[in-house]
């Protein structure tokens, strides 16, 4: 495996901005999905209960549980994402710089060979954005 050169970004910014910002998208679409099904199953929820099966009452509990807790806490889990991603967009240029050159210093060169050139990298080691968009 050869790594980049230390003036090479190892995740492109831009890409992390963009990832961000459909990370934030996806939990808006994740919260309005939810609110949906909770919504949608209020119908069956009163016929059922109408009829008098507990059924109806247990789907209800059921879906705002989901909703309140389950969902929640994945939604949350999303927001941490995108805003690690934003965050590391803004700071991974010095970052890259640092542990570029703190790897050239301390990494075993037999077993993480370092590109010593862009003509010499070999496919992979390009920034993710480059990488992404290749695909």
């Amino acid at each position: 495996m050869t790594l980049p050169d230390a003036d090479e970004h190892i995740v492109d910014p831009e890409q992390l901005r963009i990832a961000a910002e459909e990370l934030f998208d996806l939990e808006q679409q994740m919260e309005r999905e939810c609110s949906s099904l909770v919504s949608d199953g209020y119908p069956v929820e009163n016929a059922a209960s109408r009829l008098g099966l507990s059924l109806g009452n247990q789907l209800g509990i059921t879906a705002a549980h989901w909703r309140q807790v389950r969902m929640r806490g994945s939604r949350n889990r999303v927001v941490n994402i995108g805003q690690f991603l934003a965050t590391h967009a803004e700071t991974s240029i010095d970052i890259d710089e640092f542990s570029a050159s703190e790897f050239r210093q301390f990494a075993d060169s037999d077993r993480f060979p370092v590109a010593t050139s862009r003509s010499g990298a070999t496919p992979g080691s390009e920034p993710l954005g480059e990488q992404i968009a290749s695909v």
